[in-house]
């Protein structure tokens, strides 16, 4: 099946900004939008400064355990994601690291924490709260309902900055069913749809 991507106006990105693309895929036989339900994955691809192609895709990355330092021990959350941000753990100078954590966890199941210190020892006393957990993201997802052919590609700041400057570039999605390569495979492309401008004054 031959398809014809459609974006509407072309998009200016400038370089080191967050940037949300709208990509529309139409059938170049009919106008009709692209029936994505069934597609398993969606992989978009752009051309970097130094000739590299920047992938991003609908797999789910950059989960990320919270963690904290307290007296030279290091705290990280069981689980990944922004709900280890919330352990908070009291040590109040007399219980000691196993007394402190069997306390959070005893209390908070789902959340738990461990540390990388001696459980036996006792730390000053001080409120510990874990910082720095993130949730996994999808860079590129298919939005509801699958029947219009509308994607969204997120780049983020270090994407942006590593873009090739210019205008009139194109990217190039591939829209997978099954698992590839033995899966059913169908590459649709955005021809000259984006300029990419450096942030100068």
């Amino acid at each position: 099946m031959t398809t014809l991507i459609h974006h509407g106006d072309k998009a200016n990105i400038v370089r080191g900004e967050d940037r949300t693309l709208i990509l529309r895929i139409i059938q170049a036989k009919d106008g009709e939008p692209y029936d994505l339900t069934g597609v398993t994955k969606v992989t978009a691809e752009f051309r970097t400064s130094k000739n590299n192609v920047l992938q991003k895709t609908t797999d789910l990355v950059g989960d990320v355990a919270a963690t904290g330092v307290h007296d030279t021990v290091t705290f990280t959350a069981d689980n990944t994601g922004t709900a280890g941000n919330s352990v908070s753990l009291v040590f109040n100078g007399s219980d000691d690291i196993d007394a402190v954590v069997a306390a959070w966890n005893g209390a908070n199941p789902g959340n738990t924490v461990s540390h990388d210190g001696t459980g036996t020892t006792v730390l000053t006393a001080t409120t510990l709260n874990l910082t720095g957990g993130k949730d996994p993201i999808a860079y590129v997802s298919i939005l509801s309902p699958a029947v219009l052919g509308k994607v969204q590609v997120i780049l983020n700041e270090e994407d942006t900055n590593s873009l090739r400057l210019g205008k009139n570039q194109s990217i190039r999605l591939f829209l997978d069913t099954g698992a590839h390569p033995d899966g059913v495979r169908r590459v649709a492309l955005f021809r000259n749809k984006i300029d990419v401008i450096n942030n100068n004054l």
